[in-house]
């Protein structure tokens, strides 16, 4: 995607089934608490 995004680069759609299941991913200070750091 970096070297060429307009040519050979890709993007793609997520759709969720259940778009209440982002509230349980986590936030920035969360995800370095649950590394231990």
């Amino acid at each position: 995607l970096e070297a060429d995004p307009w040519g050979d680069g890709w993007l793609f759609d997520v759709r969720l089934s259940d778009p209440e299941e982002l509230n349980e991913l986590l936030d920035p200070d969360e995800y370095l608490a649950s590394m231990g750091e």
